[in-house]
C-alpha cells in the first residue's frame, strides 16, 4: 500500500481504490452484477441471493427515509433501495462505476444524487441519513481501511446499517 494526497487528504491506496476506476472494468462488473442483467449461472445465484438477504434486511429498518449507498458502483443496491421507496444517495470511489449507475437510476424522483467519494473520508454530515449501507466492499480492502469506513458509516446514520462482506470459499 502507498499513500497519495486527494484534495488535501492524505489517503491509503490499495488494490479496490484504482481497480474500478476503469471504464472497461466498469462495464464488465454491470454486465455480471448489474441491476438489468446477470451474466452467467453463479452471478445470477450470488446475485439472487444478495438480493433476498438484502431485502429481508431491509424490513428491519424503520423503512422510507434517506439513505446513503456507499460503493454504489454500477447502481444494484441503489435501484433496489429506490424500488422500496427510499429517498436514496449513491457515491463510489469510481467515476466510471458512477456514470453507469445514473443510465440506471437517473429518472428515479426518489434518487438525492450519485457522486464520487472515498468511503474513508465521506463529505457528508454527521447524522445526515436515516441509514447507510455498503454493499460488496469490506471484502476488497484492508482490514485497518474497514475500521476507518465503518468509522464514517456509523458517523453519517442516524439509526441503521446495512453492510455486506462476502467471502469466497469451495463450499
Amino acid at each position: 500500500r502507498t499513500r497519495y494526497r486527494f484534495w488535501g487528504y492524505v489517503m491509503n491506496d490499495y488494490e479496490a481504490k484504482s481497480h474500478y476506476r476503469n471504464t472497461d472494468v466498469a462495464q464488465s462488473y454491470d454486465s455480471q452484477y448489474g441491476p438489468l442483467q446477470l451474466s452467467n449461472l453463479r452471478s445470477k445465484l450470488v446475485g439472487w441471493l444478495e438480493k433476498r438477504a438484502f431485502t429481508r434486511s431491509l424490513e428491519h429498518t424503520r423503512g422510507g427515509g434517506a439513505v446513503l449507498d456507499v460503493a454504489c458502483g454500477t447502481g444494484r443496491f441503489t435501484s433496489l433501495l429506490l424500488t422500496h421507496g427510499y429517498k436514496v444517495g449513491g457515491t463510489d470511489i469510481s467515476e466510471e462505476m458512477v456514470s453507469i449507475a445514473r443510465a440506471h437510476v437517473q429518472d428515479n424522483p426518489n434518487l438525492l444524487f450519485l457522486s464520487t467519494s472515498d468511503a474513508e473520508n465521506l463529505p457528508f454530515e454527521d447524522q445526515e441519513f436515516d441509514g447507510v449501507t455498503c454493499m460488496r466492499l469490506f471484502h476488497r480492502i484492508p482490514p485497518d481501511v474497514r475500521l476507518q469506513i465503518l468509522r464514517e458509516l456509523r458517523r453519517v446514520a442516524r439509526d441503521w446499517a446495512i453492510i455486506f462482506f462476502g467471502m469466497t470459499t469451495p463450499w
